[in-house]
């Protein structure tokens, strides 16, 4: 395994990391969005 978040890594480069983060950042709120979560239930209609 090659952590490339390990500054002692002679392939280290923060602006790499910080760019394939922003990345994965946009992809995570693209696939999942907001998290909602309802705080009362919904009335059950008879």
């Amino acid at each position: 395994m090659n952590n490339l978040a390990n500054p002692d890594n002679p392939d280290y480069d923060e602006t790499l990391l910080v760019t394939m983060n922003t990345k994965l950042n946009a992809l995570i709120e693209a696939e999942i969005g907001d998290d909602k979560v309802l705080l009362e239930r919904p009335e059950q209609q008879e």
